[in-house]
């Protein structure tokens, strides 16, 4: 019996979608310079929200999803959630998060595919199946 695997897509063929959040942890637990500190929450105080965030980073195929995601970013003109993504690799790790996605979901529905080979191995193999 053939048992055939999904192959991995390639960045090409995903769409990819690059978003900021909210950090929820406070600037003082990563950084040990008050000033720097001060810098970040005066930043957020005048409504910058880039500030301090956590870059999300989400590969899209089909109805499948994988993301990643790195927190505790301090954003600006220069320094964007691109420049992030670009940086740490971001985008390679949302895809692979989608690859292993579809390959769970395809090792769930593998037990249900059917060969459509009809040769005597593959037709022995099936009535074992079939049997029990």
């Amino acid at each position: 019996m053939q048992v055939m695997k999904p192959r991995k897509l390639l960045e090409s063929e995903v769409t990819f979608e690059v978003t900021t959040e909210p950090e929820d942890i406070d600037p003082e637990d990563c950084f040990d310079d008050p000033r720097v500190v001060a810098s970040v929450r005066e930043k957020l105080e005048s409504g910058d929200d880039a500030a301090w965030c956590i870059v999300l980073v989400e590969a899209k195929w089909k109805g499948y999803r994988g993301h990643v995601n790195l927190g505790a970013c301090t954003l600006d003109d220069d320094y964007t959630e691109e420049t992030v993504a670009t940086e740490y690799g971001m985008r390679a790790n949302a895809l692979d998060a989608l690859n292993k996605a579809i390959a769970a979901t395809y090792a769930e529905l593998e037990p249900l595919l059917e060969t459509g080979c009809r040769c005597e191995t593959c037709k022995r193999h099936d009535a074992a199946l079939a049997s029990g």
